[in-house]
């Protein structure tokens, strides 16, 4: 079995989808200052079930899903904020 770590939210708006390029922002992030930012790769997204015991691997989410994104996980080390590269 593959252990790995998984970065877990809720998609607040639009969707995500396994493959696509995202901004992840991290706690010490500023609009003045962009030092806290990586361009990452939601390489898998996954729903979790059953209290996380079980896990659905799913092509994209939407708005109000809860998801499991791995891939991202390395830049974040307690929160962070996902969006899109643009």
């Amino acid at each position: 079995m593959e252990d790995c770590f998984y970065a877990y939210g809720r998609v607040i708006s639009g969707t995500i989808s396994s493959g696509q390029d995202v901004k992840v922002m991290g706690e010490n992030f500023s609009l003045d200052e962009e030092e806290d930012v990586v361009v990452a790769t939601a390489s898998k997204l996954w729903i979790l079930q059953a209290g996380g015991r079980f896990k659905i691997q799913v092509d994209k989410a939407g708005a109000g899903t809860w998801v499991a994104i791995e891939g991202i996980d390395q830049s974040i080390t307690k929160t962070a904020t996902v969006t899109t590269v643009d």
